[in-house]
């Protein structure tokens, strides 16, 4: 039952999480954040953001270039 509920919810929580990710930023950040893909962890609890692309939207933009970041974690 347990590896069911894995297998069948946590490909849904992940594309949730990086949707709404992207979508928050874009409304109240001043950076648009793109992540690749996540990695969730329920011990320790934390997840990680893989492929983390960042893009100042206009206003910042000519202060800040895009970066990239290899993986984010947070705990």
């Amino acid at each position: 039952m347990v590896g069911f509920w894995l297998s069948y919810a946590t490909p849904r929580i992940k594309s949730w999480i990086l949707v709404e990710l992207e979508k928050q930023s874009q409304k109240h950040s001043p950076i648009r954040i793109l992540p690749g893909s996540l990695d969730l962890s329920l011990v320790p609890l934390g997840i990680q953001f893989n492929d983390v692309r960042l893009w100042p939207k206009s206003g910042i933009d000519q202060k800040i270039k895009p970066f990239h970041l290899d993986s984010l974690r947070v705990r």
